[in-house]
C-alpha cells in the first residue's frame, strides 16, 4: 500500500521534454555515478608530507584539478 498524490507522476517543470528524458536515462545515472567514483578515487590520493614547497605544489594540483 502506498499513499500518492493524484498528480504525482505529471511533469510540473520548464524544462523541454528531451532534457527530462537525459536526466531519467539509466546512462546519464550511471557517468553521473562513475564521476563521482573517480573524483573520490582522486580525492583519496591527496597527501600531507610536512614539507611546505611539496604540501603548496599538492594544493595547486588538486585545486586546478578539481575546478
Amino acid at each position: 500500500m502506498k499513499l500518492i498524490d493524484i498528480d504525482e507522476n505529471e511533469y510540473k517543470g520548464f524544462a523541454p521534454d528531451l532534457f527530462r528524458k537525459i536526466l531519467k536515462s539509466p546512462i546519464f545515472r550511471t557517468i553521473i555515478i562513475i564521476v563521482i567514483f573517480a573524483n573520490t578515487i582522486f580525492t583519496a590520493t591527496i597527501k600531507h608530507t610536512h614539507n611546505e614547497i611539496i604540501d603548496r605544489k599538492n594544493r595547486n594540483f588538486y585545486y586546478k584539478a578539481e575546478v
